[in-house]
C-alpha cells in the first residue's frame, strides 16, 4: 500500500484494520508523513481554495464579467492559500530535515572513529596540561564547546605550525561530533595531519 495516497482515508476512517496496522507502522518512523498527516486540514484547505479560484477563472475565461465582489473574493481566498501554503511547506521542511539528521546520526554512529589520545586520560590535573591538552581533555569528556573555544585560542595566538596542525585537526573533530560538517570539513583541510584526509573522506560521504 502507497500510504502517501491513503492520508485522506486514514484521517476519514477509511481505512481496513489491516490497512489502518499498515499506516501507522509507517507513520510511526517516517517524519515527512506525520508533517503531512499533522498537516492535513491546512493542506486540505489550500486545495479547497485552488479549486475556488480555477473554477472562478473559468467563469472569466467563458467572457463573463468578474464583479469587484468577485475580485474581493479572489484575494480572500488568496491570502490564507498562500499563508498556509507558506506553513505546509516548512512543516514539510521541518519533517525532511528531521530525516537527514537522523540518516546522518546514523551513519555518524556506525562509521566516526574517535581518535586515540593515550596522552590525554579523563583523570588528568588541568594544571599540569598546555593550552592543547586542555583542548583535547575537554574533547575526552564530550565538552565539546569548551575545546572549541581553547582551540580557537590558540589558533588565534599560536605561530608554531605543529601546534596550529593539531589544534585544527581537534577542532575538526569537535566540529564532526556536533555535526556541523563543512566546519569540519575546513579544519581537517587546514590541518597537516596525514589523519585529516580519513576524515575528509568521511565527511564526502554524509548526506547533508
Amino acid at each position: 500500500m502507497d500510504v502517501y495516497e491513503h492520508i485522506d482515508d486514514y484521517i476519514k476512517g477509511r481505512l481496513t484494520s489491516a490497512d489502518k496496522l499498515a499506516f501507522e507502522s509507517a507513520l510511526s518512523h517516517d517524519k515527512e508523513l506525520q508533517s503531512l498527516v499533522d498537516n492535513y486540514q491546512e493542506i486540505s484547505n489550500v486545495s479547497e481554495g485552488l479549486l475556488e479560484l480555477e473554477l472562478l477563472g473559468e467563469i472569466k475565461e467563458v467572457g463573463q464579467t468578474v464583479s469587484f465582489g468577485d475580485k474581493w473574493k479572489i484575494w480572500k481566498i488568496l491570502v490564507p492559500i498562500l499563508l498556509l501554503s507558506a506553513i505546509a511547506y516548512f512543516a514539510f521542511q521541518a519533517g525532511r530535515n528531521a530525516k537527514q539528521l537522523e540518516k546522518q546520526k546514523v551513519y555518524f554512529a556506525a562509521n566516526y572513529e574517535r581518535p586515540d589520545n593515550p596522552d590525554t586520560v579523563r583523570s588528568a590535573d588541568l594544571n599540569t596540561l598546555d593550552d592543547l591538552g586542555k583542548a583535547i581533555y575537554y574533547f575526552e569528556l564530550n565538552d565539546f564547546d569548551a575545546a572549541e573555544k581553547v582551540l580557537k585560542d590558540i589558533i588565534q595566538s599560536s605561530t608554531d605550525e605543529s601546534e596550529l596542525s593539531d589544534a585544527h585537526y581537534w577542532l575538526g573533530h569537535v566540529y564532526l561530533n556536533k555535526m556541523e560538517w563543512e566546519k569540519a570539513k575546513t579544519q581537517f583541510l587546514l590541518s597537516k595531519r596525514n589523519e585529516s584526509k580519513r576524515y575528509i573522506n568521511f565527511i564526502n560521504r554524509v548526506d547533508y
